[in-house]
């Protein structure tokens, strides 16, 4: 039995955007994100993270009370409202566990065109390899061995499920990353960062963008890093970006 469908329905049903958005800290990733299409069901990895982001958005018009729907992942995983600073291995695994339900109750029940947005996509990935590969790391400190890296296709596998499951639902979807450092070959801090998160990641989105900010305009804008829509998009930059904007720049 085939389920084919014209290009018309195909075309319709299928117009939903996947981006990863990275950026220092305080450039406005979270904020980035709540300027999605509406609701926008909000996963706080970041304790006490989008609260400034929230607030802001909520006094300059962005969003109204009832626009976004937040869930404290970590908090709510745990039962408790007291973050420990140093969690264990079964702590871990509960935040994952509970992440992962928590993002199928939103694809089984979010609103057509609305937005997931997972904040950020740099903690989900050091949970998932953490968890996902406990075995093999286990087994590797056993050899006395390093991880290969081969080893990281058990996380990167469970990454790319759940980027395929939110790909294939009625929701727009935002992964924020946090940056780092780049050091050089002696091991000095340059002046360049990168995005902290799962490097197989831009394969599997839509859009990559960087957020960043100008001290001599005093405003954030954006640089196009990953574009499935229009590859001669890359490398464009937007000025006070939002998802909006950024689609349109994109042409999509």
């Amino acid at each position: 039995m085939t389920n084919f469908e014209s290009l018309e329905d195909y075309l319709k049903e299928r117009r939903r955007i996947v981006m990863s958005v990275w950026a220092g800290t305080g450039i406005g990733k979270s904020y980035f994100g709540l300027t999605a299409p509406k609701p926008v069901y909000f996963l706080s990895l970041e304790p006490e993270g989008p609260y400034w982001s929230i607030q802001t958005a909520m006094d300059n018009g962005t969003i109204t009370n009832g626009d976004v729907k937040i869930e404290e992942i970590i908090r709510g995983a745990l039962g408790t409202e007291n973050v420990p600073l140093v969690r264990t291995l079964v702590d871990e695994a509960k935040i994952y566990k509970y992440l992962k339900e928590t993002i199928e109750d939103v694809l089984a029940t979010g609103e057509d065109n609305g937005t997931l947005v997972i904040d950020t996509g740099t903690t989900w990935n050091t949970i998932m390899q953490e968890v996902e590969m406990e075995a093999i790391t286990r087994k590797r400190q056993g050899q006395n061995r390093d991880l290969f890296p081969f080893d990281y296709r058990y996380a990167n596998k469970a990454m790319k499920s759940s980027i395929d499951a939110i790909r294939n639902s009625n929701l727009n979807c935002i992964i924020t990353h946090h940056s780092s450092n780049v050091y050089n070959a002696k091991g000095e801090k340059t002046s360049r960062t990168e995005i902290s998160g799962n490097n197989q990641l831009p394969q599997w989105v839509d859009v990559q963008i960087q957020l960043k900010y100008s001290e001599e305009l005093k405003e954030r804008y954006a640089v196009v890093e990953k574009c499935r829509i229009n590859v001669e998009r890359i490398g464009e930059e937007i000025d006070s970006p939002t998802f909006d904007k950024v689609i349109e720049a994109i042409g999509g």
